[in-house]
Parts: C-alpha cells; structure tokens; sequence
C-alpha cells in the first residue's frame, strides 16, 4: 500500500506539473507593434500595438507621434491622455471601441463588423523574418491590401484589418491614405497588458452605447472642426465641398449603402 500511494502521489505531481505548464504555454501572449501613417504615409508615425493571448485581443494607439515606444516601458510612461483609439476583440466579428474624434468627451461603443470578402493573391514577400502572403479587400468604403503570415495562428491584424488564414503584419489602402506596418513581433512573451488601458476600458464599459450613434457624435465633431476652420479663413474664402467622411479611415457604413 505505501509503494501504491507513492507512485499515486509521483503519479499526481507529474500530471500537476504538466497541467502547469499546459496553463503557463495558454497564457503566453503575443505582440505586434505596428507603426501606422495617416495621410499620403506622414513622416512621423504613431505607435500601434496588437497584444494576443488566452485572455484578452486589444489592439490600441499609444504615444505620440514621430516617438518610438516599445510596447514593454508603456505601464511605467502610461498616462491616460496619451491614449488614443482602442480595440478589444470580444468575438470574431465583435469588437469594443473607443477612440478620440468625438471632442473633450469619448464614449465606448460596440461594433458588429461585416466580413471583408477578401481575394487571395498568389504574391509574397518577407516581413520582419515571417512569409506573408497578398490579399485585397474592401471595407466600409476603402480598398485595402494586406499582408498576412499562416506562420502566426491569428485572424486578426492592425485596427480592424483581419479576417485572414493568418496573422496580419502590413495594411494599407490602394489610394496610400492609410498604412500600417508592423515594426516588432514578440511571441511566447510573458508581457500582458499595460493595467491602464484594462482599466480605461472598463472604466466605460457601464456606458457602452450603439455604434451608428457614436458614429453620429464622429460627424458632429467633424463638422465642428470643419466650421472653425472655415471661420479662420479670410472672409468671402469658400471650401470646395467633400463627403464629411472623405478624410476618416471608415467613409461608409453599412446602413448607409
């Protein structure tokens, strides 16, 4: 009886260890930092990252422009108004999101994504050691090509771009108004997300309210700044009149087709 109960209790502690190590291998988490470029690819990029494990899909815009941050230093340089839009992927094509184009106060929305029909090209190329293979698509008014890597077990990729039999590491629009490119992979990291943006996220989640209404308070603010614009000009200046979406990353939505 002591011989069963000592290999009973060998037998308990290995399954314990590898039932860890199962759990710990789970938890491990992967990050992209992209850099993204507004506007005709400006100089002075803005800091991207898509963080990736068992618990949590968020992708968010931090720091300023034209500074490199590495995804690891932002807990101790975090400062709340240094965040900019936020990601977080609760399902396949669900998401929560909060950016700042809506004035002094933001809201958290919830977004239903369509599915972006994508075409598979037979092109590819390298990025940051990873064979990325081509696709085009289109969504919410914008034509996009993006670079994806089967190498990495993920559908998802930089904003809203994924979709795709593999991790998404290069978008950008055929126009060039819009580019992101991934700039450092981590895989198999212990990091996790900077408590900040968790916190920033729940903080409003007791408000969330419907897209097409936080899409409204967008356009508000848009025509706000349009207005003022305007009324620095000289008098008599008039401005040749564009769709008010024409600038933003999403042009048309789907109840507008």
């Amino acid at each position: 009886m002591a011989y069963n109960n000592s290999v009973m209790k060998k037998f308990l502690l290995t399954l314990f260890v590898v039932l860890f190590s199962y759990v710990i291998g789970q938890n491990k988490s992967i990050v992209v930092e992209y850099n993204y470029f507004p506007g005709q690819y400006e100089e002075e990029a803005s800091n991207n990252y898509l963080f990736l494990n068992e618990n949590h899909n968020i992708f968010f815009l931090y720091g300023t422009a034209g500074t490199e941050l590495k995804f690891e230093n932002i807990e101790n340089d975090f400062k709340k108004s240094r965040i900019g839009s936020i990601i977080d992927h609760i399902s396949d094509n669900k998401l929560l999101f909060t950016g700042y184009m809506t004035g002094s106060k933001r809201y958290l929305t919830e977004d239903n994504l369509p599915k972006i029909i994508w075409s598979l090209k037979n092109e590819s190329k390298e990025i940051l050691g990873y064979k990325c293979y081509k696709a085009e698509g289109t969504f919410r008014g914008r034509n996009w090509i993006a670079w994806y890597s089967p190498q990495i077990a993920s559908q998802l990729g930089p904003w809203k771009i994924g979709g795709l039999p593999g991790l998404v590491l290069e978008a950008y629009t055929d126009k060039d108004e819009y580019k992101y490119t991934a700039r450092r992979i981590l895989t198999n990291s212990n990091l996790t997300v900077p408590q900040g943006i968790i916190d920033y996220i729940n903080e409003k989640k007791g408000s969330i309210i419907p897209f097409k209404e936080y899409i409204e308070k967008e356009n508000e603010f848009i025509q706000s700044l349009s207005s003022e614009q305007l009324s620095s000009m000289p008098t008599g200046t008039t401005l040749v009149k564009q769709p008010l979406r024409n600038a933003q990353i999403e042009s048309i939505f789907e109840w507008e087709y």
